[in-house]
């Protein structure tokens, strides 16, 4: 989603909508806040530089290198 979405600010609301949809379980935007982290620390690995930023009181934001 992340991806599909790439340079634009993403709220957590917005995460929760696109990713879970109506559940229930992801009624909490913490679930987002272990998503980024594990997402975050995914792309670490591979990627090296931070690609996924926080963006305070807005959101997530994938920035990609050209």
């Amino acid at each position: 989603m992340l991806a599909q979405h790439a340079t634009e600010i993403l709220s957590r609301a917005r995460l929760l909508e696109l990713v879970w949809g109506n559940s229930h379980f992801a009624a909490d935007t913490r679930v987002v806040d272990a998503f980024i982290d594990s997402v975050r620390s995914k792309l670490d690995l591979v990627c090296g530089p931070r690609l996924l930023h926080t963006v305070p009181s807005a959101g997530f934001v994938l920035r990609v290198q050209q």
